[in-house]
């Protein structure tokens, strides 16, 4: 596949999570990273700010930072494909490389684990585009493993619908989505949850953003 340049998060790129309408928690959830919201106004409780982290809620950084996204996700979604996944498709046990990966229907990740693999330091960027409305959705206990080259920081998952990370699933990279993002019990995420329109609902999670 061709190599990709990065997506441009700009002041998006600070956050582990970012909403528009409402950030919801239950239990003890662990942010290393910024918590933005906008126009929303309601932050459940129950989250714990790590690495400096800071909260920006309702005001010009959280409206910047939601203008940003918007950005990063129109350019995560227009790069052209090198690659595309059959509606459904279930990743559990492929390795995959370098390069952009558009699907119109579900992914899912159910049967397995998912190895991304980046055997070249200057070919490193993995994105996924999920269009159509469709949705990418995590099993409980599913993990992505990142091997190589391979770095948190230049995976991109685009999602056109809602993003939902099952019961100790182990994630990598920035998930934007159009909707929402759902991190169920004990789910840790190595990246950012980034909602352009919805919520991000949280119940007991870490969620570490791998700004350098």
């Amino acid at each position: 596949m061709i190599p990709q340049a990065t997506v441009d998060l700009g002041a998006a790129s600070t956050y582990a999570v970012l909403a528009y309408s409402q950030v919801t928690n239950s239990g003890a959830s662990t942010l290393f990273g910024d918590l933005g919201l906008d126009p929303g106004t309601q932050v459940d409780g129950g989250i714990v700010m790590m690495g400096g982290g800071v909260t920006h809620m309702n005001d010009s950084a959280a409206l910047a930072a939601e203008g940003a996204l918007g950005i990063a996700y129109t350019d995560a979604m227009g790069r052209p494909s090198g690659a595309t996944l059959p509606a459904g498709v279930d990743l559990g046990g492929l390795t995959l490389y370098p390069g952009v990966y558009t699907c119109a229907g579900n992914i899912n990740l159910s049967s397995g684990d998912l190895t991304l693999s980046a055997p070249d330091s200057t070919n490193t960027v993995f994105i996924f585009q999920v269009t159509g409305s469709n949705n990418l959705i995590i099993g409980p206990g599913r993990q992505v493993i990142l091997a190589g080259f391979a770095t948190t920081n230049n995976i991109y998952w685009a999602v056109s619908g809602y993003c939902s990370l099952d019961t100790s699933a182990q994630f990598f990279g920035t998930i934007m989505t159009y909707t929402s993002v759902t991190l169920n019990t004990g789910a840790v995420l190595n990246g950012r949850a980034l909602a352009e329109t919805g919520n991000v609902t949280l119940l007991a999670n870490t969620i570490t953003d791998p700004t350098p």
